[in-house]
């Protein structure tokens, strides 16, 4: 069973609307968007959560071809501020191609919020509400190719209970977990057991390497022990080391989910079935989602008692640190000449100027068209 059924036409399913008139070829627009194949939910691709990256709207150009062409197309049915789901058929996505991650014949869905249009803007909508939109279970696709979008039939009352409930509490996990179609798979400890269970020949022998005191240099030949010194040590650089000892001062201490949740709780992040460490951890087969860092405490809270058997999720906590430089502590990872520390300055430094439009990175460009015949 698809997450979002495909009817094989494009259509675009409206979450919220802005009021605003339709978008045209040409156009100028700014949009925040996130990339799901279809059939599993899985994102592929997010400007609010993307690792590595600035987390700003994508600026396109209506009708340059910048995007794929099911995209182009649902975008000239939505206006400023409106919240909209554009289910694109694979022949007007990347059709029988490889695109990064994305298999060849999927069906996609963007996920998409606009923001500005010619220079007008919109301050989009809240983290809580725009939560609760994207998690709305997909309508049924039409039946026929339609060009206008079809409003969902739950936004409005959606809208109206999450403004509600904007302050009764963290936002339910169900949605966007429960969404999701794809392999239960092991725990990641129980993978890596059989991983070094079947290069250390038995069971046995991994726990007879597990139970020695010190038995990383015991899991593969040739492995080498980490050496540990007190925090403060001197560090070369050239070898790993375990700092051990109290930090005085350390303010991660103060730490907790509550702190997390009262300071960035509606931050997006992405989780994910598990690191692609394994060669088969790798494509499509290993469930990615986004969702808020509330959402995911939540998730994380209540997973285990939850009646079904839902997929377990890792968040990638970096992503977070990546965005809030102030979070490094001065007194954290202070060895001279060994780790460069971003709260060291007084302000974190400005960010670079964005690239010329021409070099912008946006969505892997459609394959071109076959030559003609002879």
């Amino acid at each position: 069973v698809e997450s979002f059924p495909s009817s094989g036409e494009l259509w675009v399913e409206l979450l919220h609307s802005g009021g605003a008139a339709p978008i045209s070829r040409g156009d100028e627009v700014e949009l925040h968007y996130a990339c799901l194949l279809a059939r599993s939910a899985c994102c592929m691709d997010s400007s609010r959560s993307k690792p590595c990256s600035r987390r700003e709207p994508m600026r396109v150009e209506v009708g340059s071809g910048r995007v794929v062409e099911g995209m182009d197309r649902g975008l000239c049915q939505l206006g400023l501020g409106d919240l909209a789901r554009i289910h694109v058929p694979a022949r007007l996505g990347y059709g029988d191609e490889l695109a990064g991650p994305i298999p060849p014949g999927s069906a996609l869905v963007f996920e998409v919020e606009v923001v500005r249009v010619n220079g007008a803007a919109c301050a989009g909508l809240p983290t809580p509400l725009l939560r609760q939109l994207l998690t709305l279970p997909a309508m049924p696709p039409p039946l026929r190719a339609i060009t206008s979008p079809l409003v969902h039939a739950e936004a409005a009352r959606t809208a109206a209970a999450a403004a509600a409930a904007c302050a009764a509490g963290p936002s339910s996990w169900s949605g966007w977990v429960r969404r999701l179609r794809g392999p239960l798979r092991p725990s990641e400890a129980a993978h890596f057991e059989r991983f070094f269970a079947a290069r250390l020949g038995s069971e046995a022998a991994l726990e007879a390497a597990a139970s020695q005191a010190d038995f990383g240099a015991s899991l593969l030949p040739g492995a080498l022990p980490v050496p540990r010194a007190p925090h403060g040590s001197a560090w070369d650089g050239k070898a790993p080391l375990v700092l051990t000892g109290p930090r005085a001062g350390w303010a991660p201490r103060e730490w907790g989910w509550g702190w997390f949740g009262e300071r960035h709780g509606d931050e997006p992040v992405l989780c994910k079935q598990r690191a692609p460490i394994f060669d088969e951890d790798r494509g499509d087969s290993t469930l990615i989602a986004e969702c808020s860092l509330r959402e995911y405490m939540r998730y994380a809270e209540e997973m285990e008692t939850a009646p079904e058997e839902l997929p377990l999720l890792y968040m990638n906590g970096w992503d977070l640190f990546e965005s809030h430089p102030c979070l490094w502590d001065a007194s954290i990872d202070q060895i001279p000449g060994s780790i460069t520390n971003l709260s060291t300055a007084a302000a974190p430094p400005p960010l670079p100027p964005l690239p010329p439009r021409s070099s912008t990175p946006q969505f892997p460009p459609p394959p071109p068209p076959p030559p003609p015949p002879p």
